[in-house]
C-alpha cells in the first residue's frame, strides 16, 4: 500500500466527532509532548487520558477504570485516533482499545509511534499476538506511520488500508518572535555539542560522550557537550562522567518550554547516535526547526527527515571516532554548515504545529 499524504490546501474542517487517545498532559514522553504541541483539542476533537492505565507495575485496577472510562465515553465519537507503539504493553493495552472501538462501530485510525522488530516477529509466528492483530490493529481503518520503513513493515503484516505518512510536529512558539533567522556565521566557543532525549543507552549517550572525549584530546576544550533529559541511565551517566574525570560536559536534566528554548538557541550540532527502536525522535524536528545540524544514526523514520549532508550527516557507525570526525569536518566548513542551517529552517515549515493539525484533520476528514 503506498503511503500517503494530504495537501494542506484540502478541506480541514471536521464536523465529525474524534477522540484522541493519549498518555495524558501531565506526563512525560513524546507521544504527550506532541499532542500538547499539535493543540489538536477543539469542539470537535478532544483529547482521553490513559492515566494510571501507563504505570510500569502490574497496576490491573487501574487499567480495567481506564477501559470502564474509555467505553462509558467512545459513543459519543465519531472517530477514535489511538497512538499506540509496537511494544508489548502498548501492544495489548491498545489492541483492546481498537476491538472495543470497533465493537461500538467506530471509524478507528492507528498512529504508531515506536516500533520493536520482536513484537513485529512475534505478529507472525506467535497465535496470541497474530489473533490480537488480526482482530484490531489489522482492522483499522487508516494507520498513520512516521517513516517509510514502517508504511512497508505494515504491508508484510498484511494491512490493507490506507497508510499516511507523517513527521510528527516541532514546537515553534518561542521563534515566533526572534528578529533574525540567519545564522550568524560563527559557532560558539566552546562549540556546544547537544545530546537531548530521554536518558537511555540505546539512544547514544555514552557514544556523544566518547565522541566529545575525542574531539577534545586533539583539540582541548574547544568543544562542549549539553547532555539534557532524564530518564533510567541518568546515575549512571553522571558517575561515568566522574569515573572516568571527563570534562566539559554538562548535565542538565530534563528541560522542557523556555529552558529547552534557551538550550537550543545555543546549540551548534544536535548529536543523536541513536540505536533504540525509534519513530520520528522530536529532538530531531525540533532542532532542524532551529536550523542545527543533526548527526545521527538511520533509525525507525530518521531518514525520512534527515538527509545526509543536506540537514546533516547520518552514519550506520556505532564508532564514536566516526562521530568526531563528522563532527570536527563540519566545524571547518562554514559553508557547509550554513547551507545546512538553511536547508533545515526551510525543512521546518513542515514540521509546525499549524501544518500538523492541518494534515491531520485532513485524514479525519477522509475517515
Amino acid at each position: 500500500m503506498p503511503a500517503q499524504r494530504f495537501d494542506q490546501a484540502d478541506e480541514v474542517t471536521t464536523q465529525k466527532n474524534v477522540l484522541i487517545v493519549y498518555p495524558g498532559r501531565g506526563l512525560s514522553g513524546g507521544v504527550t509532548e506532541l499532542y500538547n504541541i499539535a493543540g489538536l483539542e477543539s469542539d470537535h476533537i478532544r483529547y482521553f487520558s490513559l492515566a494510571g492505565a501507563l504505570r510500569g507495575k502490574l497496576n490491573l485496577l487501574d487499567t480495567l477504570l481506564m477501559y470502564f472510562r474509555f467505553t462509558g465515553c467512545v459513543r459519543k465519537y465519531d472517530l477514535i485516533h489511538i497512538n499506540p507503539s509496537l511494544m508489548k504493553k502498548s501492544f495489548f493495552r491498545d489492541g483492546l482499545l481498537v476491538i472495543i472501538s470497533r465493537l461500538f462501530h467506530k471509524k478507528v485510525l492507528v498512529y504508531w509511534h515506536g516500533w520493536i522488530d520482536d513484537i513485529e516477529h512475534k505478529t507472525k509466528n506467535n497465535f496470541v499476538y497474530s489473533w490480537l492483530f488480526k482482530a484490531s490493529f489489522k482492522k483499522a481503518d487508516a494507520s498513520v506511520v512516521l517513516g517509510s520503513v514502517f508504511r512497508e513493515k505494515l504491508g508484510a503484516m498484511g494491512y490493507r488500508n490506507p497508510v499516511y505518512l507523517e513527521t510528527n510536529c516541532a514546537d515553534d512558539r518561542f521563534l515566533k518572535n526572534e528578529s533574525s533567522e540567519a545564522w550568524s556565521g560563527s559557532l560558539h566557543k566552546p562549540i556546544a555539542l547537544l545530546f537531548l532525549s530521554r536518558m537511555e543507552k540505546t539512544k547514544g549517550v555514552y557514544i556523544a560522550i566518547e565522541a566529545l572525549r575525542i574531539l577534545n584530546e586533539s583539540s582541548p576544550d574547544r568543544y562542549e557537550l549539553l547532555i539534557a533529559g532524564d530518564g533510567i541511565e541518568f546515575a549512571n551517566v553522571k558517575e561515568y562522567l566522574e569515573l572516568n574525570s571527563i570534562p566539559d560536559v554538562k548535565l542538565l536534566g530534563r528541560v522542557d518550554g523556555p529552558k529547552k528554548h534557551e538550550i537550543l538557541k545555543i546549540t551548534d550540532i544536535l548529536i543523536f547516535p541513536t540505536y533504540y527502536d525509534e519513530g520520528m525522535p522530536l529532538v530531531i524536528l525540533e532542532s532542524m526547526t532551529y536550523g542545527i545540524p543533526v548527526i545521527t544514526r538511520p533509525v525507525g523514520g530518521i531518514p525520512d527527515v534527515v538527509q545526509d549532508k543536506k540537514n546533516g550527516f547520518i552514519s550506520e557507525s556505532r564508532d564514536p571516532q566516526v562521530f568526531a570526525g563528522l563532527i570536527s569536518d563540519l566545524c571547518k566548513e562554514p559553508e557547509t554548515y550554513k547551507l545546512i542551517y538553511n536547508m533545515n529552517k526551510e525543512s521546518a515549515r513542515a514540521f509546525s504545529p499549524e501544518s500538523f493539525r492541518e494534515r491531520m484533520k485532513g485524514i479525519y476528514n477522509s475517515l
